[in-house]
């Protein structure tokens, strides 16, 4: 029960989002969060409101017990929270830390589920980012992704008569005045028709609710229809909400049963819009809820809300614009394509087990976050992952140390064959990383790819779920997005999303006596 701090103050303006990681390398029951300065480094077995830090444990219901002043911010289940366990490396091996200054909470999810979110006490100002452990055998990495920058500035701006909008143009009230209503922002999105736009709404209250987009034409009444004409593209939160009072939204792919209405599914709406494929996607901080189409003669479009009953309330939150780097496909196997200024590689029915190679390349100085995106636009059976300048681009179909590429491979246990010089970062289960196969489209279309330079591995996930995670070997410095097939009937986009994350700049600072700081006080054993 002792545990260690870190050296960065974190919310000192009581505003923002502050991230942090903590790689688990060695431990059995773990606690993670905040602290204040005045915590002592011992004695976390305790749950009192005076206690100077705030965790979330990782044994049965760790969000009720050896948890601080930390409280869980909704009802957890073990439905949406965890069930069972996440110790040692049950559910994962990294601690993603999300804290929230002006809510004062902090969110706790790993590489492979979201694990809790809990609220500290509104008194404190300055945190730093904290771990420790009931068991005496921890050894935690600190990576410090320092303070995400709102860019965007939109408010709401247009609203139905009788409504209002209030704190500066954050939050529309209904006042139970319409039904069938809604509110639009006012910053234009998907000018040029390129790029990632980002916005979230938070559902502050309100039972029926639909969140989209609109455009400037909308009158914003009469959300009812799911007409081709209509101004607004919306998913709505009851039964079968894809396929009914959306506009001229069409549904790509959806989440399934039940519905997403109060806070059944959680309070944030976090959308993602795809200006040039013309497409959305909502999720919660709990899940994704569904991908929808809008119409390709849409060119400027606006963050939108409304709903069914007329008792909402809500808040906007909007993450600007985020801008694709310039990586290309530029090296092809022989009497393959590459298209669509480099965007787009055809594999022309000309070879098996052949690919392609990036031309941006990455982990140039042994450390930091790397991400790509390959998108599926055909294909049976494939591979994507890393690759080294010295790859030939063909032979994918080995498994050998001294190959020059790293991949996953999409069939059966497709993570200890057709791999390369890449190895699994832990065991690979069927629970844990896929059942069955990812061939064709059978997981997702989106093979999302991060790197971890600095721990020389790589994790894919798709829209759907995570698959995997490898290691590649230690000697390799500057690295390529690479993807490749068994069959010849291969199209991929890339979709490069670049460095994402700031160096690490915070330290284990404060550590309890006997245990000890190594490798330039990011790691506390």
């Amino acid at each position: 029960w002792c545990g260690v701090r870190a050296s960065r103050a974190m919310c000192v303006s009581g505003k923002g989002i502050e991230r942090f990681n903590v790689l688990i390398e060695h431990g059995t029951y773990h606690q993670v969060g905040i602290a204040t300065r005045r915590w002592n480094l011992h004695h976390s077995h305790h749950s009192r409101h005076h206690d100077q830090y705030a965790f979330l444990y990782s044994h049965t219901h760790g969000w009720n017990r050896h948890r601080g002043a930390g409280r869980p911010a909704f009802t957890p289940r073990t439905s949406t929270w965890w069930r069972g366990t996440w110790d040692r490396h049950n559910k994962g091996r990294w601690l993603k830390v999300s804290v929230n200054c002006a809510a004062r909470t902090f969110t706790v999810r790993t590489e492979r589920q979201f694990l809790g979110k809990m609220r500290y006490p509104r008194s404190w100002k300055k945190v730093y980012a904290a771990a420790a452990g009931q068991s005496n055998d921890h050894r935690y990495r600190l990576y410090d992704l320092g303070k995400v920058k709102r860019i965007g500035k939109a408010r709401w701006v247009r609203k139905p008569g009788g409504t209002s909008i209030v704190s500066g143009g954050k939050v529309w009230r209904q006042n139970n005045r319409c039904h069938w209503c809604g509110v639009r922002a006012n910053r234009p999105m998907c000018r040029n028709g390129r790029g990632i736009e980002k916005f979230t709404v938070k559902i502050e209250r309100g039972t029926h609710h639909q969140v989209g987009i609109a455009r400037r034409g909308w009158n914003l009444h009469h959300s009812h229809h799911s007409r081709h004409h209509d101004q607004y593209a919306f998913l709505y939160s009851h039964n079968h909400g894809w396929n009914r009072h959306r506009g001229a939204a069409r549904p790509i792919r959806t989440w399934g049963g039940g519905n997403w209405d109060r806070l059944h599914k959680g309070r944030y709406l976090k959308v993602t819009v795809n200006c040039a494929a013309r497409t959305f996607t909502v999720r919660t901080e709990r899940q994704f809820l569904g991908k929808m189409r809008y119409p390709r003669g849409w060119t400027t479009i606006y963050a939108a809300a409304a709903g069914q009953s007329k008792d909402h309330q809500y808040r906007l939150i909007d993450q600007g614009r985020f801008k694709s780097k310039k990586a290309r496909w530029v090296s092809k196997a022989h009497h393959t394509r590459i298209t669509n200024g480099g965007k787009r590689w055809h594999q022309n029915n000309r070879c098996h087990w052949c690919g392609v190679r990036a031309s941006r390349p990455m982990c140039r100085s042994g450390r930091g976050i790397e991400k790509f995106t390959v998108k599926i636009v055909r294909g049976t059976y494939h591979q994507v992952g890393i690759a080294t300048k010295r790859w030939n681009l063909h032979h994918t179909h080995h498994s050998r140390h001294h190959d020059q590429y790293a991949f996953l491979y999409s069939h059966t246990h497709g993570w200890n064959r057709v791999r390369g010089a890449a190895r699994p970062a832990f065991t690979p289960r069927t629970s844990t990383w896929w059942s069955g196969t990812w061939d064709r489209h059978n997981k997702g279309r989106y093979l999302k790819v991060t790197i971890n330079c600095a721990a020389r591995t790589f994790t894919v996930r798709t829209e759907r779920q995570f698959l995997g995670k490898m290691r590649y070997p230690r000697s390799w410095k500057t690295v390529y997005a690479a993807a490749a097939g068994q069959s010849k009937d291969h199209i991929y986009d890339i979709i490069d999303t670049g460095r994402p994350w700031k160096k690490p700049v915070a330290k284990w600072a404060r550590i309890p006596g006997g245990t000890i700081v190594q490798a330039g006080g990011k790691v506390w054993n």
